[in-house]
């Protein structure tokens, strides 16, 4: 299992990219959080096998329809173990 944390910038509030990422992440089998910042970009974590990540990722890089994704930035973290995939306010 892997654990990385991600910083989305772009057009990518109120485009509904949390919820349409949640989708994703449980259709993929990735648990994790996502959330919007004060700064305008969405931060998340994710955990999964590696192989889960290749298609998620791909949708990082592209979001919904109505986001412009700028750029993606990617780090490991150390594993939490969660059991979900959940929005934060």
């Amino acid at each position: 299992m892997k654990s990385y944390q991600y910083l989305i910038k772009g057009k990518v509030q109120g485009v509904f990219f949390r919820a349409t990422t949640k989708d994703i992440a449980i259709n993929l089998g990735i648990n994790g959080i996502i959330k919007n910042l004060p700064t305008g970009e969405v931060y998340l974590e994710a955990e999964a096998n590696e192989q889960k990540f290749i298609k998620f990722e791909e949708y990082l890089r592209n979001g919904p329809k109505d986001s412009i994704v700028e750029s993606v930035d990617k780090k490991p973290i150390d594993f939490k173990n969660y059991t979900s995939f959940e929005i934060l306010s």
